[in-house]
């Protein structure tokens, strides 16, 4: 199991690499081929990384963005995060520190780094604030207890988050 941890670990930072070179050249551009063949790669390296290391905390936390307030999958994932990223960084903080290097920003504190991953996500044209995709700020409560009830992804994240915790990642991307 740890030999295929370290495979699936370069396949995740060879994808996050690729973000970091090709998706805003894909975003400001859609028919930048050579972008979309490198988000390409991306999206098989992803499909290669979910099954042994699973997606943990920000997708459980966005599921809930999807599913009640139909909110584009990606688009959920990256308002979650530079959230999470920064939640998780005590507990990964070598890995942390690839992610911020393979995306251009740097790494250090917690808010060294959710500012960082908000700074990336917000140059792709995403206004990164929940409340600007129409989420009601009366349902962070209820969104914290659906996402904390994915206990498939949840129990595989770095640090242990509460329902609590979940909705004040909520509450910081309000």
């Amino acid at each position: 199991m740890l030999s295929d941890l370290v495979i699936i670990d370069a396949y995740a930072l060879q994808g996050i690499e690729l973000v970091g070179r090709y998706l805003k050249r894909a975003v400001d551009d859609g028919a930048d081929t050579e972008a979309r063949a490198g988000l390409s790669l991306v999206a098989f390296y992803g499909g290669i990384c979910l099954g042994p290391v699973f997606t943990t905390a920000d997708h459980a936390i966005a599921y809930p963005l999807g599913t009640r307030h139909k909110l584009p999958h990606g688009i959920a994932n990256a308002l979650i995060f530079p959230h999470v990223l920064a939640v998780n960084a005590g507990a990964t903080a070598s890995k942390t520190a690839q992610v911020c290097a393979a995306l251009g920003f740097q790494s250090g504190d917690q808010e060294t780094i959710l500012s960082g991953a908000r700074s990336f996500c917000e140059a792709l044209g995403l206004d990164m604030r929940l409340r600007a995709h129409n989420v009601p700020e009366d349902d962070l409560v209820h969104m914290a207890q659906d996402a904390h009830a994915i206990r498939r992804l949840l129990d595989w994240n770095p640090v242990d988050l509460s329902v609590e915790d979940i909705e004040e990642i909520y509450r910081a991307a309000y």
